[in-house]
């Protein structure tokens, strides 16, 4: 009976012992990564940037497409006039502008999309120094995705904070008007 007690007494001094050293242990915290690559001032300001950009890209393509209807409807208009080989010659030389035109065109849609795919991937590479001082600032071991977390206590999200200090953090300089050449 002995032995049994001596051991029922370890097995709880052993269960306090660790119960005490979790209460001590620092804190895991959560932060929704997603919320805020996509509701801080960085986030927002990039993603009005890629708008933008959009837009004037639109803008340049539909007026290039205005160009070369116009262009095409002039040539329509000489079909049955005048020499057939000089029309002929218009018509190849107007196919090879639509052809180049439009290689243009997706070249141009591709370089955006490759210009604000890396100016968020750089982003969220700054978010980093922001994680790592909310970690050091609140002796915290471990920031968790929200994504990945069940469940939690209630103040373990520190969304809202990493979102007010990643807005304070320098500005992040916007991705280049045009891509570099290569």
């Amino acid at each position: 009976m002995r032995g049994v007690a001596a051991r029922l007494a370890a097995a709880c001094l052993f269960a306090l012992a660790c119960a005490a050293g979790a209460q001590e242990a620092p804190p895991i915290l959560i932060v929704d990564r997603e919320r805020v690559l996509r509701d801080s001032v960085p986030a927002r300001t990039l993603a009005e940037s890629e708008r933008e950009a959009r837009i004037a890209l639109g803008e340049e393509l539909e007026a290039l497409r205005r160009a070369l209807e116009t262009e095409e409807a002039e040539i329509a208009a000489l079909r049955d006039e005048g020499d057939k080989a000089a029309f002929e010659a218009r018509v190849r030389a107007f196919d090879i502008r639509v052809r180049e035109a439009r290689r243009d065109s997706q070249a141009k849609g591709e370089a955006l999309q490759a210009r604000f795919i890396g100016a968020r991937r750089d982003l969220a590479a700054s978010l980093e120094p922001v994680l790592q001082s909310v970690l050091k600032d609140t002796g915290a071991t471990l920031i968790l995705d929200a994504r990945t977390v069940l469940a939690a206590r209630q103040g373990a999200d520190v969304t809202d904070e990493v979102i007010r200090r990643f807005d304070a953090a320098p500005p992040i300089p916007p991705p280049p008007a045009q891509p570099a050449e290569e």
